[in-house]
């Protein structure tokens, strides 16, 4: 009876809470207001006059340097609400700045000194070079004296006491794969080759769509390994490839082909690549010796003319759902080069919508799901319709049958493994995920309820909308504000200040102010002291320096990528990370380095902001819980309870639920409806029994927990977080 009470004496504490809470909401500070107004005028200034992408685009957010900071140089990249919108792609390839974070001016220094590029084979002496080192060490190996630095998979074959590395593995109709590599393999791996063998058999496209961290690239290098020692077709075995990746991979690449398959000629047609001369040039000369060209999405619209005028035996686009949207210009120029070899990687095949996996099929298999008009009306459009929660029985029904029939139409075409069909072979160390609600600071909640009253939502709810502007730019704008919001205040207040008004540098980019970097500030604290180590996401540029500075004043280790660090030194940071425990932190954007990297020196990983395509966050989650991490992973995703992103969680979890019913199981139901607009533009205020929204729908998310709520249990108080189970922060 005694714990009856207390909890009913909880509850009625918590009412009464709310009821006083509620009577606070329209106490807004003018400080909030006349922020809110400062912003909204500046905003409506914009409206018109550029697109919504445009807008906003020059806001820059500083780091000032207060006493405690060490000098440190820090990008100079101006956060902008564009990175906060949904976008299709991410020039991240054209900026050269590099960026390297760490307590000391001399650190920084030798940190850089210590990031060596990876040097391609574009330029043709140095190719040469490299090829008669692998052979010297080759044969020094097979003699029992090798002491080179460089190794490579065949030298490691042969000192671990094997033969001829050269033996081939024979598959069905002579697809012959070096055994050193072959045996390296992952018995779904080696499936996955025989699948790619029998593609290239019937002149047919393919989709590669296993799940992040299962090793597609070593799948698709092992088999044009095969096709390069066969003399097969009308190439004589492999013909000249181009492989399309995303500037964070592309040295990725060439550094697994060094390894695997030394003998072939990787160049990278880039302006970080070793080749000097003509563009015109090293086309040709890749093309004449049957060699890999890799290039970036970017360079395949900037070099789209003379890379068409030749035949190509392979196209491969390596993440390539960055051709969901059929309407972009690289979606129509890939479509041009006249192979039928089409394969497309990604770990992610459908994002958003079914529109998405009719672009991806259209580049692979032309017209195997019809026109885009036939599919979105035969397909897309009653699927969608059915997997809405008040979707009549007979919608339901007929989604449930045209999904059957979707998904057996583009199973052959599509091999698609997750980590938990391939345990028994990987034997991955666990993944636990946490999304933690976190509370808004009651700066927070003045500045969010500030805006909200603010014009601008007035102009967007306004039935009438006198103003004139149009309306889907304005959302836009308004959602990104509050994201700022919800991220930091000072991202937000930035934007009111004038030239001429004064920092408060003391005060700039605290975490107390915020809601969730106090949640990191407890986290990091934990983690040093177990020692774990933590990789951070943020969409914004902006949050990315605040959280610099604050790792500075703490002086914890730190490594930070973005669109600011040079494509040639991206892989060896990752390396330096994966292989010097004092770095505590990896920062990154979410679209840079969430993108097909492997960070298995992490052992912690922290979403500090959910982005509108939830592939987005899975593709940066994955970074650490892949093959090769040995340590048990815990994903920490951030949400801000009550606010905008509480809304673009439960819009991530319909569109994974659309994903699954095409790629996994079609029998699967939503239970979400759709938002109103004015659900959009409120700050939600907890239940009687401290949950949010997404909580209280009972939805199948992973385990959630409310940082901000009393406590019935004694935790550390540095800890800072207020959690249902004390297990929760144990390991």
């Amino acid at each position: 009876m005694v714990d009856i009470n207390k909890y009913l004496e909880r509850q009625l504490e918590l009412a009464k809470q709310k009821v006083v809470n509620k009577n606070k909401k329209d106490d807004v500070s003018q400080k909030s207001k006349a922020a809110a107004e400062v912003i909204s005028k500046k905003q409506s200034k914009q409206f018109g006059k550029q697109s919504v992408k445009e807008t906003n685009k020059d806001v820059p957010v500083p780091v000032p340097t207060t006493s405690r900071e060490r000098k440190l140089t820090v990008s100079t990249e101006n956060d902008s609400d564009e990175e906060y919108l949904p976008s299709e792609e991410d020039a991240d390839d054209e900026i050269i700045t590099t960026t390297v974070g760490g307590p000391t001016t001399s650190f920084v220094s030798r940190n850089k000194k210590h990031l060596k590029k990876i040097v391609d084979d574009g330029d043709t002496a140095l190719y040469n070079e490299r090829i008669e080192t692998w052979k010297k060490n080759l044969a020094a190996a097979k003699l029992g004296n090798h002491e080179g630095d460089t190794m490579t998979a065949d030298v490691q074959y042969v000192l671990e006491g094997n033969k001829d590395p050269e033996e081939p593995h024979e598959l069905q109709n002579g697809l012959c794969v070096p055994n050193y590599i072959w045996r390296q393999l992952y018995k779904f791996q080696k499936i996955g080759v025989k699948w790619l063998w029998e593609l290239h058999q019937v002149d047919s496209g393919g989709l590669l769509g296993d799940e992040m961290g299962l090793g597609k690239t070593i799948q698709i290098i092992a088999f044009l390994a095969g096709l390069s020692k066969s003399d097969l077709g009308s190439w004589g075995g492999l013909g000249p490839t181009i492989i399309v990746a995303p500037a964070t991979v592309i040295y990725q690449w060439v550094s697994h082909f060094h390894f695997w398959c030394p003998h072939l000629r990787v160049a990278v047609l880039h302006h970080t690549g070793s080749h000097a001369g003509n563009h015109n040039q090293l086309i040709r000369d890749l093309h004449t010796s049957h060699g890999i060209l890799l290039i970036t999405y970017a360079g395949i619209v900037k070099y789209t003319k003379d890379l068409t005028a030749r035949k190509w035996h392979y196209i491969i686009l390596d993440e390539g759902h960055k051709i969901r949207n059929p309407d972009t210009q690289v979606s129509k120029l890939v479509k041009k080069f006249q192979t039928p070899h089409k394969l497309l990687i990604t770990g992610s095949p459908m994002q958003n919508s079914l529109q998405e996996l009719w672009s991806l099929f259209d580049f692979m298999r032309p017209g195997l799901l019809g026109t885009y008009t036939v599919f979105m009306d035969h397909f897309a459009t009653p699927i969608t319709q059915g997997g809405y929660a008040n979707a009549t029985e007979y919608q339901e029904a007929t989604a449930l049958e045209i999904a059957k029939a979707l998904k057996s139409i583009i199973t052959p075409y599509m091999l698609r493994r997750t980590k938990a069909e391939v345990q028994s072979h990987i034997k991955l160390p666990e993944k636990n995920e946490q999304v933690l609600f976190c509370a808004l600071t009651q700066e927070q909640k003045d500045l969010y309820m500030g805006y909200l009253t603010g014009s601008t939502v007035r102009s967007i709810l306004d039935k009438d909308n006198k103003y004139g502007d149009p309306l889907r730019a304005r959302i836009l704008v308004a959602l990104c504000t509050l994201r700022k919001i919800c991220n930091h205040p000072d991202l937000y207040l930035y934007e009111a200040h004038e030239e001429c008004d004064e920092i408060d540098q003391e005060r700039f980019g605290n975490y107390k102010r915020s809601g969730k970097m106090t949640v990191v500030n407890s986290l990091l604290k934990i983690w040093q002291k177990q020692g774990h180590r933590a990789l951070i996401f943020s969409q914004s540029r902006g949050m990315l320096c605040l959280l610099e500075q604050y790792l500075q004043v703490q002086e914890f280790k730190y490594l930070r990528m973005d669109g600011s660090v040079n494509v040639g030194q991206r892989q060896n940071m990752i390396k330096t990370f994966n292989e010097n425990p004092e770095y505590l932190v990896f920062l990154a954007t979410t679209r840079v380095g969430g993108l097909g990297v492997n960070l298995t020196g992490a052992d912690r990983v922290i979403i500090y902001d959910p982005d509108w395509n939830p592939a987005t966050d899975d593709q940066a989650k994955e970074r650490a819980w892949r093959i090769g991490q040995n340590r048990n992973v815990t994903v920490y995703r951030l949400l801000s309870a009550g606010t905008i992103e509480e809304k673009i969680y439960q819009r991530q979890i319909f569109k994974h639920f659309l994903s699954n019913k095409i790629l996994i199981d079609p029998n699967q139901k939503n239970v979400l409806t759709t938002s109103t607009l004015q659900g959009l533009f409120t700050l939600e205020e907890l239940n009687c029994e401290g949950d949010t929204e997404t909580r209280a729908s009972n939805l199948d998310i992973p385990r959630s927990r409310y940082c901000g709520i009393p406590r019935p249990f004694p935790l550390p108080r540095e800890a800072g977080l207020r959690v249902r189970d004390p297990r929760d922060l144990r390991d």
